[in-house]
């Protein structure tokens, strides 16, 4: 498979970052997924066994579109040169759909905590999904494209969770701003989230596509030095399975995201109820997540740095275990008199890892793109990203349904002040041991890999 360092084609820093801009509204609208479920049970009447439901729902959902959604982005691209469009369709869509997921009662609803109906909170939940689906196929494939080697790999991946982590980082911070009285995650909270999101939607777009070059302007440069891949014809449906069956170092990948994603998935649906609902620290929890993703921001550099010696799998695969560190760590916390400390701590420890992943696999995923593109003469990163995002919500949908589940079975309610042995048996369950046992057996596969 053909390689490249030359600096001639290195992307620019500052068109790294304009590429990675608008993540950082989408992650603004993102990062209240991982606390909506405790949201919708706290405040909007929905019980855990309902939302896990609807979670399974939009996975199915999901399954059927994005490999659709990374299919007709390749037909695109390979008619057009261009991803941009449908990145900008996807981007609107998402935002307009998260106004209505996260503030459904309205702006300044005089009862702005009647419960929602489930059927509400699935269709706009699924239009959501397919909004992000529809940036984060083509956006990923684009940034795929983009890169030359390996270190551009994980420059440019870098910068994408860079921006993801400071959108992240400000959502965090907005239960902290003096106009509340509580600072603690609520409805009121998530309406200031979608507005402020809004205001600076167009503007990043804007500089994130327009200021970015087409892959074409780059395969130009490629053509000029003799760098191009052997071929980027696109193939048809059936094509498409064999080259996605027969790519080997691909499944291995899969199947590790697959493990580690799921564990993942069932301790982030968990974590804001177990802090929340069950350490009792609702208020601080803003406090607690703009910390850790200050941490996570400054990791960025230090897994980039750290790759260079020990390259991505091996750096892969030590994020996995810091994880299931801080993992079996949530299950030793009880409540206390408002010592929050060493939840800090580990979840430091999880966030940090998670960026190690976050980084890592996609970077893999367009060495192992390249190496299909190389051995079957195919160009199908989106349909590749399409599965990569697709499990990375099924991961987070699954997962958290099954924790959700396991907790909820046992009576587990984040609305009460005390709880049996049982019920906190089976959220450390759910949270701890379970996740643990999963991310541990995704380093077989993550070992076995090889692009």
């Amino acid at each position: 498979m053909p390689k490249s360092n030359d600096t001639k084609l290195h992307l620019e820093t500052y068109r790294t970052l304009n590429y990675a801009l608008p993540t950082v509204v989408v992650a603004f609208l993102i990062g209240p997924v991982a606390i909506i479920q405790g949201i919708y049970a706290k405040y909007f009447g929905l019980s855990l066994t309902t939302i896990a439901s609807v979670l399974l729902i939009a996975r199915l959902f999901d399954a059927v579109t994005d490999p659709l959604i990374g299919y007709f982005s390749d037909h695109y691209y390979a008619r057009t040169g261009s991803r941009k469009k449908i990145i900008c369709t996807g981007a609107v869509l998402f935002i307009i759909s998260a106004y209505f997921l996260y503030v459904p009662h309205g702006i300044g609803s005089s009862a702005p905590y009647d419960p929602i109906s489930t059927a509400y909170f699935l269709t706009w939940f699924l239009i959501f999904y397919l909004g992000w689906t529809m940036f984060e196929i083509p956006h990923l494939a684009w940034g795929s494209e983009l890169a030359v080697g390996a270190r551009e790999q994980n420059n440019i991946f870098s910068a994408r969770i860079f921006g993801y982590s400071i959108g992240g980082l400000i959502f965090y911070a907005i239960p902290l701003l003096p106009i509340f009285e509580v600072h603690a995650f609520t409805p009121e909270t998530l309406t200031w989230s979608v507005l402020i999101a809004a205001v600076f939607a167009l503007p990043a777009l804007y500089f994130g596509v327009a200021m970015v070059p087409e892959r074409k302007a780059r395969d130009v440069a490629r053509a000029t030095l003799g760098q191009v891949e052997k071929s980027n014809r696109s193939t048809g449906l059936p094509d498409l399975y064999h080259v996605l069956i027969a790519n080997k170092p691909f499944l291995l990948m899969l199947s590790a995201f697959i493990l580690s994603g799921t564990g993942i998935g069932m301790l982030m649906a968990l974590l804001f109820i177990f802090s929340d609902g069950y350490l009792g620290f609702g208020e601080n929890l803003p406090l607690i997540y703009l910390l850790t993703m200050l941490s996570s921001i400054i990791s960025i550099g230090l897994w980039n740095k750290l790759s260079v010696f020990l390259g991505k799998r091996v750096c892969w695969g030590l994020g996995v275990i810091i994880i299931v560190v801080g993992v079996l760590g949530i299950s030793l916390l009880t409540p206390t008199d408002g010592d929050w400390s060493m939840l800090l701590l580990l979840q430091t420890l999880i966030f940090s890892g998670s960026i190690a992943i976050n980084i890592f696999v996609p970077s893999l995923l367009s060495d192992t793109i390249a190496y299909a593109n190389w051995k079957f003469g195919f160009d199908h990163a989106s349909t590749y990203f399409s599965i990569y995002t697709l499990v990375t919500k099924a991961n987070l949908a699954v997962g958290g349904a099954v924790g959700l589940a396991v907790a909820g079975y046992y009576g587990f309610d984040p609305a009460l002040s005390e709880h049996s042995d049982r019920q906190i048996l089976s959220l450390h369950v759910a949270i701890s041991y379970l996740p643990a046992l999963m991310l541990l057996m995704s380093l077989l596969f993550c070992g076995a890999y090889s692009p």
